[in-house]
């Protein structure tokens, strides 16, 4: 059986890691000497969904959809190793993620 495997990507495009969910990621960014999160996106996709993107300064990169864009808002509100990371949402600047971040909270209106 094949699983979808969550890709962190290196600047020319090599697997640096991976996992079967997004433990590897939450690793990754809240391991000991973390990489720096240059820009951490969330859009709204058709259909409700949202899809999740990373650049960290080293130039690694990490992309994911989740079925929810609220549910997606949520993850990255209490995602607390992301806190303090610049935020685009649909392709606009948020300042940067924290806890309380009105644009993360469910009920949000979104675009």
């Amino acid at each position: 059986m094949s699983y979808l495997r969550e890709q962190i990507l290196d600047r020319d495009g090599r697997v640096i890691a991976q996992s079967r969910n997004l433990a590897g990621i939450r690793r990754y960014v809240g391991g000991h000497n973390a990489p720096v999160i240059k820009v951490l996106d969330i859009t709204e996709l058709a259909g409700g969904g949202g899809k999740l993107c990373i650049l960290f300064e080293n130039g690694a990169s990490y992309e994911t959809s989740f079925a929810s864009f609220g549910v997606l808002r949520e993850f990255v509100r209490r995602w607390r190793n992301v806190w303090g990371a610049p935020l685009t949402i649909n392709g606009s600047s948020w300042g940067d993620v924290f806890g309380q971040h009105v644009a993360l909270k469910s009920g949000y209106p979104s675009k």
